[in-house]
């Protein structure tokens, strides 16, 4: 049996975790790094409907994050929190991947695959993401001036 850390290094790895925007929630959502696995369930999203198809698996993989915004409880009424208590109450673990797959090198990004898959050619990225260095600039001004 492997780790659910193994499994994270490998897909980042592949799909640099660094490679998602800074608002995205990527990586493990839900679960544990150090449980083991013995079977992942890879979806698009989390919905009642593929958590109930994933039954039996320790792991699932999805595109979209089922957190995107801070729960502040769990009350099972809501769609969120219902799906995040299923996985709790079924052991299992939860990894998104969301823009971290769409920021991979080529040609690993999703975008490359979808485009080799409708036979594009001269494919160009419209808007290159992480490759700018930025520096933090910090100006003071007297209380007068706002």
């Amino acid at each position: 049996m492997r780790q659910i850390k193994d499994l994270l290094a490998v897909l980042d790895a592949r799909y640099p975790l660094a490679h998602a925007e800074e608002w995205d929630k990527v990586g493990l959502q839900v679960g544990d790094g150090n449980a083991r696995f013995d079977s992942v369930f890879v979806a698009y999203e989390l919905t009642p409907a593929t958590l109930a198809a994933s039954a039996g698996h320790d792991v699932i993989v999805t595109y979209h994050p089922v957190i995107f915004r801070p729960l502040g409880r769990l009350d099972f009424v809501e769609p969120t929190a219902r799906l995040v208590g299923s996985l709790l109450a079924a052991r299992q673990n939860l990894l998104c991947w969301h823009t971290a797959l769409d920021g991979a090198p080529a040609p690993l990004a999703l975008g490359d695959a979808l485009a080799a898959q409708l036979g594009l050619r001269d494919v160009a990225v419209l808007s290159p993401c992480h490759q700018e260095k930025l520096v933090t600039m910090v100006t003071y001004v007297p209380p007068a001036y706002r």
